[in-house]
């Protein structure tokens, strides 16, 4: 089954967001001596890690140590073999629809075609080992640089160690769905049916829904071997385990004024505290691309509008950002020397940023100078004032073409490289993909603040994809997005894919087929999205 829609307009950005695959379970309570088949490396693109934050040693992997899986060779949570196996058909996946259908990636690997991000656990990272081999199979005997960073800035999951005031919301959201299923005599007769049917009766384990289900969730996940569980364990049985699992996390990692559990605004502190620097880097990513690509004015906020910054002490570390996040924060109004060139001096204290959320830097001083160290990615480096340089936006972009014009050079250097000689400007394209290598707990908040919380656990290597869409040229002019049925749209739009299939989204600015508005996503999201500064301080103070 293919996912291609009929053409109608110029694909400009993909970002997918993944879930590792199959792993061992995360405790020993159910069935310990359950065989699992794992392996510390496996073949394929070797992925180096690269400390984003600009610090010169790689982060490490945190889950080395983790404890032995019973008798086997296998520690907890360790990524299996068909754990990989499932990497790679999401890679072969991806290459299928944007290389062989779309032509939108090259065959073979580009340098800064794609950029890729993991979390610093070794299933997260293998898993995007599989996918980028999956995609690229000249890959296998090359390496790929991957960014990372230690758990304090980590931002792609939630918990007391990436940020301390998200822990206290976790805890009353656990302890009010513990209150809730206190007298739930209904329940309480699920739980014994269950115990009864998956043989946990006569002094074993009790009934611990998300255990239970991480347990099951990975024995089904291996192939071709048998569940030690007794015939009593009826499919069904299965199901509601699977359910009561999703009742009782959905609402702590994604949770909505809905569930009656929490205000609206702790439910998008929740959010925002878990992963709201990846929902600001998504979005930011996209309309990086439309401005690259020439079509920032079909959205209002699109247009790259320069402001400045200052830089911030947080948790050990020097970083800054524009003063705000997305849609979450005040804005910061452009300064009267937002459209100037700086010195030296001058780009030490101060950061370049771009309103609507276009870019935030990461100043880092180093031996010798200042070097630019990107949370949002290397293509943003262009941002930066220094030395002279400035960023080229499509106002400056125009003015060096009436200057080539006025000159009588039109012919030879490409406005680019004529505006980039003339006043110094570094004009990086940005990466066509961006794959973000996550958890299940990276995916659920992401669908919560879509409007389409979790029904179903996420399964292993569970995907949601972020096409960007915006008006192709015919004949040297533009020509309108085509959307559901013959409504003509003149902005640009999203394509959502979760689990390779178009997610449909309720409420306004949505279309059939898994498409809803840039515009309309991004204040979806603007609750809850927030820069790394923004972040920071929510989480450190």
């Amino acid at each position: 089954m293919t996912t291609k829609p009929a053409p109608f307009g110029k694909l400009l950005s993909v970002q997918a967001v993944f879930r590792h695959g199959a792993r061992t379970p995360l405790s020993t309570i159910y069935w310990p001596d359950f065989n699992f088949q794992c392996d510390d490396s496996y073949p394929g693109a070797r992925i180096d890690l690269v400390d984003e934050t600009g610090n010169p040693n790689p982060p490490a992997l945190i889950d080395l140590n983790m404890p032995k899986w019973g008798q086997g060779g296998c520690r907890m949570g360790q990524l299996t073999r068909e754990g990989y196996h499932m990497a790679l058909n999401l890679g072969e996946w991806m290459r299928k629809t944007y290389v062989d259908d779309y032509g939108y990636l090259a065959p073979t690997f580009q340098e800064g075609e794609v950029s890729v991000r993991t979390t610093c656990i070794q299933r997260a990272m293998q898993t995007l080992q599989g996918v980028v081999t999956g995609l690229w199979p000249d890959l296998v005997r090359g390496s790929l640089r991957a960014n990372a960073s230690r758990e304090n800035t980590e931002f792609m999951y939630g918990k007391n160690s990436t940020c301390p005031t998200i822990g206290p919301l976790y805890s009353t959201l656990t302890s009010k769905i513990a209150a809730r299923d206190v007298g739930n005599q209904s329940l309480a007769k699920l739980a014994g049916e269950v115990a009864a049917g998956l043989g946990l009766q006569g002094g074993g384990p009790q009934v611990n829904w998300l255990r239970l289900h991480d347990s099951l969730a990975c024995m089904g996940a291996e192939p071709n071997t048998t569940m030690p569980l007794p015939p009593s364990a009826t499919s069904h049985l299965i199901k509601q385990v699977f359910r009561q699992a999703v009742a009782h996390e959905a609402p702590v990692l994604g949770p909505l004024p809905r569930d009656g559990l929490l205000p609206a605004e702790q439910c998008a502190a929740v959010i925002r505290r878990s992963v709201g620097p990846l929902m600001w880097r998504l979005v930011t990513n996209m309309r990086m691309a439309l401005d690259g690509a020439g079509q920032s004015g079909a959205s209002s906020r699109a247009r790259v509008r320069p402001v400045t910054g200052g830089l911030k002490e947080v948790a050990g570390t020097q970083s800054s950002s524009a003063a705000g996040s997305v849609g979450s924060q005040k804005q910061t109004k452009p300064g009267p020397d937002a459209a100037r060139g700086v010195d030296a001096d001058e780009a030490e204290r101060k950061l370049l940023a771009c309103k609507s959320g276009m870019c935030r830097k990461l100043l880092h001083h180093q031996a010798g100078g200042v070097s630019c160290g990107d949370h949002a990615h290397g293509f943003m480096q262009r941002a930066l004032m220094a030395d002279g340089k400035q960023v080229a936006t499509r106002q400056q972009r125009r003015e060096a073409k009436e200057e080539g014009q006025a000159a009588g050079t039109t012919g030879g250097d490409s406005t680019d490289e004529a505006l980039g000689k003339r006043r110094g400007v570094q004009l990086d394209a940005p990466p066509k993909a961006f794959l973000y290598s996550g958890h299940d707990s990276t995916i659920t908040p992401l669908l919560a603040a879509m409007g389409r919380p979790e029904t179903e656990w996420p399964p292993f290597t569970a995907s949601l994809v972020f096409e960007l869409w915006g008006a192709h040229t015919q004949g040297g002019m533009r020509m309108p997005l085509r959307g559901a049925g013959s409504t003509y749209l003149r902005v640009p739009v999203v394509r959502v894919l979760y689990n390779r299939v178009p997610l449909d989204l309720p409420g306004p600015g949505t279309f059939k087929g898994g498409f809803i508005t840039l515009d309309e996503l991004a204040k979806r999201w603007a609750p809850y999205s927030a820069d790394d500064a923004a972040h920071a301080k929510e989480c450190w103070g």
